[in-house]
């Protein structure tokens, strides 16, 4: 755990730097009379980042922008297209920000979608990267007899870097009360930019596992995350039962919808509610059985410091 007496301790700073994007989208959007050619153009400007497997729009974190015409798009966040030929669906495509790289994707439509001269069609979705500081020209629908578009679009997407600057940290060790798997630590850094580093702690060693906006926990996570081993005892985890956030300085967990459940000091969390982990010591659990057990204890103790350790290594 963290000592918490001894403030002139060295703190661990490490400094990793992610990388997203900016992306500018600028529309030109035909209306009037389908049957004649389009009587004026409206023109829209969207500008938004991607970081870490998502999009930030106006302070909302997406998983995809999608572009269509069906009218709950706009309250979503996404793009709502008045298209009075109907040949845009009603979810026509979307933009998808994974593993570091950006993607325009057809959503099975009708008609298609049209990316630097490209087709993309067909009963499946479809899709192409879109690379750092290239202009894409996208076309969707169609205008009456002239089949000319109803929507252009320009997609320039660039690179932004991020520093994310250590703020404070919380160090976990993590026991199987119903099973025989040995102990695990952890020590999670909560970073500026909302950024989380993920630490397995290795003796007087720690092992750099991921720096991402979020820090899943199950059975079923990626290997830079939280993950639980498959055991007798384990088996009522979710697949992914858990994540750890950060919002403001402060460290967070919420269950995402788990059947079993997780406990924060005693008390059950919502589905997909976020607790905050105050300064000082917690008790998260994982999937309480009958006799008021956990499968997975997890035991935390948050400070504003980063703690010392004699070394640093990175996860291969």
């Amino acid at each position: 755990m963290l000592n918490n007496e001894d403030d002139s301790s060295v703190r661990m700073v490490l400094t990793v730097t992610t990388t997203g994007l900016r992306i500018q989208v600028n529309m030109k959007i035909a209306k009037g009379d389908p049957s004649a050619a389009p009587s004026k153009y409206e023109l829209r400007s969207l500008s938004f980042e991607a970081h870490d497997d998502h999009f930030i729009v106006d302070g909302r974190e997406k998983r995809l922008i999608v572009f269509g015409r069906e009218p709950s798009l706009e309250s979503a966040g996404d793009v709502f297209i008045m298209d009075p030929t109907k040949t845009v669906t009603h979810r026509h495509a979307y933009l998808l920000f994974r593993d570091g790289q950006l993607y325009f994707c057809d959503n099975a439509s009708t008609n298609g979608s049209t990316i630097n001269g490209r087709v993309l069609r067909g009963e499946t979705m479809q899709s192409m990267m879109i690379r750092p500081d290239t202009v894409y020209s996208v076309a969707l629908g169609k205008w009456g007899k002239s089949g000319s578009p109803v929507v252009q679009m320009r997609i320039v997407a660039t690179q932004v870097l991020q520093t994310p600057r250590p703020l404070g940290a919380a160090e976990l060790t993590l026991t199987f009360p119903k099973s025989q798997l040995p102990a695990q630590f952890y020590q999670i850094q909560v970073m500026s930019n909302n950024y989380l580093g993920l630490f397995k702690v290795e003796g007087a060693q720690l092992v750099h596992c991921a720096t991402a906006t979020q820090v899943f926990v199950g059975r079923g996570v990626d290997r830079r995350h939280m993950r639980i081993a498959q055991a007798e005892g384990t088996l009522a985890v979710g697949v992914i039962h858990g994540v750890f956030t950060a919002r403001d300085g402060f460290l967070m967990f919420t269950d995402l919808g788990s059947v079993n459940g997780s406990f924060v000091d005693g008390e059950r969390i919502g589905p997909n509610r976020a607790r905050v982990l105050s300064r000082g010591a917690h008790v998260i659990g994982l999937a309480q059985s009958d006799y008021k057990v956990y499968a997975v204890r997890m035991e935390l103790n948050v400070d504003h410091k980063i703690p010392a350790r004699a070394a640093l290594k990175r996860a291969a």
